[in-house]
Formats: C-alpha cells, sequence, structure tokens
C-alpha cells in the first residue's frame, strides 16, 4: 500500500510542471515573469515589454537597417498574436533609462 501512494505521490509531482505550462505555455515557470513596463496598449492585461533596436543596427545614422526593422516588427507581431503573459512594442525613445 504504501509504495503505491508514494508512486501516486510522485506522479502527482510529474503532473505540476506539465500544468504550469499550459496556463502558459511558450513560459519557462522555473523562471520570475519580467518586470514589464506597465499594462499592454491593446487593453488584454498583459504586461507591456519595451523593446529598443540598438544604433549598432543602424544602416546610416538614425535609420536601423530596414531588414532588422522589419524582422523585429514581424516577430512582434507574431508574439503578441497569441496567448502569451508578455506583450512586446518597439520603443526607440533614446532619453528612457534601460
Amino acid at each position: 500500500m504504501m509504495h503505491i501512494l508514494l508512486f501516486l505521490f510522485c506522479i502527482s509531482l510529474l503532473g505540476v510542471p506539465l500544468f504550469a505550462r499550459e496556463l502558459c505555455p511558450f513560459c519557462d515557470p522555473t523562471l520570475f515573469p519580467m518586470y514589464g513596463h506597465g499594462a499592454a496598449s491593446d487593453g488584454s492585461g498583459r504586461r507591456q515589454i519595451l523593446v529598443f533596436i540598438d544604433s549598432s543596427w543602424d544602416a546610416s545614422p538614425g535609420n536601423t537597417n530596414p531588414k532588422i526593422w522589419n524582422g523585429v516588427n514581424r516577430a512582434i507581431s507574431m508574439w503578441n498574436a497569441q496567448p502569451t503573459c508578455y506583450y512586446f512594442e518597439i520603443d526607440q525613445d533614446n532619453n528612457r533609462p534601460r
């Protein structure tokens, strides 16, 4: 009887990480969530994360390489279309602390 209870207890522990992953499928439940920058502008209640593209990716001073800009925008659009805890936005404000 004790062996059966121990077996069931071990199986239940294995199921906890699976349950946690279902709540946030792309998030590692062992990591702390990012703090973010407030609530998402889309009203979803998700945490807003601002993305800044460094000037080292500029094609010319003040102009981000179009391939980088478009790639980041596409990745953000794809991420934001999924039901996750985070909502990404590009923010090129150089005066904002990082």
